[in-house]
């Protein structure tokens, strides 16, 4: 394809660059987060890497719950407290998956020990953007900014994600 984010084996929920780094948001409701998964994000930034120049990887899933308990297979979970190092261990084993490109192996395998994981609750993210809408309000500066804010976290509320 023209650009290497349209693939046939993962679309992240969000994409965002710098010009040294990107990210992928993976945004969880409901679904469980697999290995498989985070291996696939892991072979897209390795082609876009080879396509499109060598960026710093970070990989972060927005959820409903804490990390451990939207990991699957569940019984694996229990080591999942600290995201970074358990993400680390299950990724550094095994051959590169079919999805992985073979122009992409070498630059797949190097992400793997680049990455940097991260995970946030939807709770959290609520929270920490209903401090900067309520600071903006005390101001009384930002107007656009703070009714942008405001509606996400009554949407958010309404979806049942954010109190």
């Amino acid at each position: 394809s023209e650009y290497p984010w349209e693939n046939d084996f993962v679309q992240p929920d969000v994409r965002i660059e710098s010009k040294n780094a990107r990210l992928f948001i993976e945004v969880k409701v409901v679904a469980p987060i697999k290995l498989e998964q985070v291996l696939k994000y892991l072979a897209l930034h390795a082609l876009m890497d080879t396509e499109a120049g060598e960026k710093r990887p970070y990989l972060l899933f927005l959820t409903t719950k804490q990390f451990n308990k939207c990991w699957t297979p569940a019984r694996e979970a229990r080591t999942a407290d600290n995201v970074q190092d358990f993400l680390k261990q299950k990724t550094t084993d095994g051959t590169a998956p079919d999805f992985v490109k073979k122009k992409t192996i070498a630059r797949y395998e190097a992400v793997k020990k680049e990455v940097i994981y991260g995970v946030a609750t939807w709770s959290a993210v609520g929270k920490c953007l209903k401090q900067i809408s309520s600071q903006w309000h005390n101001e009384d500066s930002h107007e656009i900014e703070s009714r942008i804010l405001d509606d996400f976290l009554h949407d958010l509320g309404a979806r049942g994600l954010w109190a």
